[in-house]
């Protein structure tokens, strides 16, 4: 008898386990209109995916909001970002929509295109919005393809990643678990332990229960307060070196703080943009996003969110002339695959921006408005 009691004692506490372990985690993300990526690339697919299902369970008219970190709003406070404002200002006059974040710190088009593809394929949401960041066209960051790969790899096709240079194989040696040699065995590992939610998901319970891997934490607080070692850096772990990174800037606007030289050399490197219209190749990771809604028929609105031209023009970056030609070609693009698109660049105050083009609260507010705006006058009663 003591023997069945230890069985189905065993049984509940797996079974309770494995049913909890995604509440648990939606908890800690707090999947709620705040809601946003905080952990850039280090994003596990885990928590999107998780993100996508509590998206899918609500009944609204849903806007998935994809962009890169000025729509994640990084120097914004949750309450402040540009989702955020998006949807009060829409609940004005349609009461039941729901702006969600899936801007992405960095992303590229190829990011954008997975996103939207594995949202679109869910059934997640009524429709999109992307924001189109004039960087994004640069020489430096054309380069890179993707930086969201390791992310969205679960939703990757295979060669896609090939296609743009990519070479990534996810890394099983620290998650791997002996099977065995055994049929059982290794139909237990993936039938059975892989499956169980406390497994899937240990990653995203370590991060939300301890701040990190619990055995990585314990040896750290064992070196600084038991054996007073000085702790030591994570990998790609530095203190920041611009003052428009440190905390105490974090909400403060461009012209609160210094800019050093190595800041001004990124800004040219990163507005380096050739001329699109003659190397459209540059442009095609983003005309795939646009050729991929249209085909599957899917509701796309076009942000151009502003940029920064007072600070760009001090410390002279780059030619205006250069940006509203490209600008102006873009724009004729998303015409043409029959998308709307809104500019809004010279609408935000230079005051409201922290740098070159993530905006404040302030900013996210109005940028916001305009937004709703545009959407109410094109669309009426109804979205």
């Amino acid at each position: 008898m003591r023997h069945i009691l230890y069985f189905v004692f065993l049984i509940s506490f797996l079974t309770i386990g494995h049913v909890m372990t995604p509440w648990v985690i939606a908890k800690g993300y707090g999947f709620g209109e705040h809601y946003r990526f905080t952990q850039g690339p280090n994003t596990t697919f885990h928590e999107v995916e998780l993100f996508v299902e509590a998206v899918k369970r609500t009944e609204a008219h849903k806007i998935a909001f994809v962009g890169d970190s000025v729509v994640n709003s990084v120097f914004s406070r949750p309450n402040e970002t540009l989702p955020v404002y998006l949807e009060q200002s829409l609940k004005t006059r349609y009461p039941n929509v729901k702006v969600y974040n899936y801007g992405m710190q960095g992303a590229l088009h190829f990011d954008f295109f997975q996103m939207i593809r594995y949202l679109h394929e869910q059934q997640a949401v009524n429709e999109f919005i992307i924001n189109l960041s004039y960087p994004f066209f640069s020489d430096k960051l054309t380069a890179n393809g993707s930086l969201y790969y390791r992310m969205l790899y679960p939703v990757i096709r295979p060669g896609e990643l090939e296609s743009i240079g990519v070479q990534y194989k996810p890394n099983e040696v620290e998650n791997k678990v002996e099977a065995g040699n055994t049929q059982l065995e290794r139909w237990l590992l993936d039938h059975a332990i892989k499956q169980y939610n406390p497994y899937r998901y240990r990653n995203d319970l370590n991060h939300i229960l301890f701040g990190g891997h619990p055995a990585n934490i314990a040896k750290e607080w064992v070196d600084k307060e038991v054996l007073d070692r000085p702790v030591i850096k994570k990998e790609n772990e530095e203190e920041p070196t611009s003052e428009k990174d440190m905390e105490q800037n974090k909400y403060k606007s461009w012209t609160e703080f210094g800019w050093s030289e190595k800041d001004i050399a990124h800004l040219h490197d990163v507005y380096s943009v050739t001329d699109l219209q003659a190397n459209p190749n540059k442009a095609q990771p983003f005309f795939k996003v646009l050729e991929y809604a249209k085909q599957n028929n899917i509701r796309l609105t076009v942000v151009i969110t502003p940029i920064n031209f007072e600070l760009l023009h001090k410390y002279k970056i780059f030619g205006e002339n250069g940006y509203r030609k490209n600008i102006g070609y873009l724009k004729e693009q998303i015409a043409r695959y029959g998308f709307p698109v809104y500019d809004f660049q010279g609408q935000i105050p230079s005051e409201q921006f922290h740098d070159s083009l993530h905006l404040l609260g302030p900013g996210n507010r109005l940028l916001a408005e305009k937004i709703a705006k545009e959407m109410v006058r094109q669309r009426g009663g109804n979205l």
